[in-house]
């Protein structure tokens, strides 16, 4: 029998898939005791005799998306993501520097779970997709050029006191974007 990508069902070899280049399985995330201060635990475990421990590891992030066609093209060729699926998918998965990206239909997501969800009516700030670039110059850049491709303004570019560089954007479903830099 031949193990698959839990992720995108493809053959693993030696167990990697070879979508994703890493290995398929969690590493441990460490987080503080809420009863003892010095000490950290395995995020999942239970502060108890259990014998067994669950390890949970970021993989990725997904977007519900209400229109895949326009939200396939304005983040391949506005943003620049490598996607290779075609407009009528039903999902899209990428992996952009390091990091899955997901994209699922809001109503294959509902019939799925087989529950009505909510979803903000313009723009959302329940999350953010945070993209680096080279420089102050280059953010500024960004900002005009994701604005003429069909991004929607939420802040100008703007030197933080933090020393950060960096601007807000609304993808054409309303997901907030931040791009930035820390080098002048």
């Amino acid at each position: 029998m031949t193990d698959r990508c839990h992720i995108c069902s493809d053959r693993m070899n030696d167990r990697k898939c070879h979508r994703l280049s890493r290995m398929m399985f969690p590493a441990p995330v460490y987080v503080w005791s809420q009863h003892d201060k010095n000490r950290v635990y395995p995020m999942g475990r239970l502060e108890s005799n259990r014998q067994e421990e669950m390890q949970m590891k970021l993989e990725g992030f997904g977007i519900f998306v209400r229109d895949m066609a326009v939200m396939i093209r304005f983040y391949r060729d506005v943003l620049g993501f490598e996607i290779k699926e075609a407009e009528d998918t039903k999902n899209v998965y990428l992996e952009k520097d390091g990091t899955l990206f997901l994209m699922f239909g809001r109503t294959d997501l509902e019939a799925m779970t087989g529950r009505e969800l909510t979803y903000a009516p313009e723009t959302s700030g329940h999350f953010e997709i945070a993209l680096g670039v080279e420089n102050y110059a280059a953010v500024d850049r960004a900002y005009e050029e994701i604005l003429a491709g069909g991004g929607r303004a939420v802040m100008p570019p703007t030197t933080e006191p933090w020393g950060q560089r960096t601007c807000y954007i609304a993808d054409p479903e309303g997901n907030l974007v931040e791009i930035g830099s820390f080098v002048e």
